[in-house]
């Protein structure tokens, strides 16, 4: 194979996800699906009953007043947290519903 021509697949990947923002935003929303009860804890988690990322907010649904409360007060640790685990800082806002 000549080297000159080679493509690495981590760069064509990158390029894939620059060129479609909304994947890659879906990516991210998998991978912190698959943290979320590991980086919250068993609790938060079964109470969580939405997780989403639309343009950099992810937006969290919990079933009950009093963790909606707890969390809204936890909002920039969440973010930091969650960004700093999957290795980049996408998540530039975090809203609780």
């Amino acid at each position: 194979m000549n080297n000159h021509n080679t493509y690495l697949l981590k760069d064509a990947i990158n390029d894939f996800l620059n060129t479609y923002p909304f994947i890659k935003d879906k990516v991210r929303e998998n991978r912190i699906k698959e943290l979320w009860e590991k980086l919250m804890g068993k609790m938060i988690s079964n109470h969580t009953q939405a997780l989403y990322l639309r343009n950099g907010v992810l937006f969290i649904e919990v079933n009950s007043a009093s963790l909606r409360t707890e969390l809204s007060y936890a909002k920039e640790k969440i973010k930091n947290t969650i960004n700093s685990e999957i290795g980049d800082n996408s998540i530039t806002e975090v809203r609780i519903k």
